[in-house]
């Protein structure tokens, strides 16, 4: 449902109540799922494509967040998934994240 446009500014009311709320869901929904996968699939494809140059976790991490913009405060729950990725989904494990990252290829049984 869309509301009607109007020349007038948004009330606070209305921002907390509509806006507000949306926005956590987004965010929340880009945290958990689109954040997540990019990146899992940004560290694969640059490591299978040999197209990665030797970094930490953090700068491989922060490299593909860079495209979207978004940095949240809260990174925990991103890397988890991140990491769970890379492995089911790319056959592929964190073996050290600092001071450079090195990244296991898995056989099928290690994977799952």
């Amino acid at each position: 449902m869309f509301h009607k446009r109007t020349d007038e500014d948004i009330t606070t009311e209305e921002f907390e109540n509509y806006i507000g709320p949306h926005r956590v869901l987004t965010e929340q929904f880009l945290k958990e799922f689109i954040m997540p996968e990019y990146i899992a699939f940004y560290i694969a494809s640059g490591f299978n494509h040999y197209a990665l140059w030797e970094g930490t976790f953090s700068q491989h991490y922060n490299s593909a967040t860079d495209l979207f913009n978004y940095f949240p405060e809260d990174k925990t729950i991103i890397i988890e998934n991140v990491k769970k990725i890379l492995r089911i989904k790319y056959s592929l494990a964190i073996v050290e994240e600092e001071p450079i990252l090195k990244l296991k290829r898995l056989n099928l049984k290690d994977s799952l």
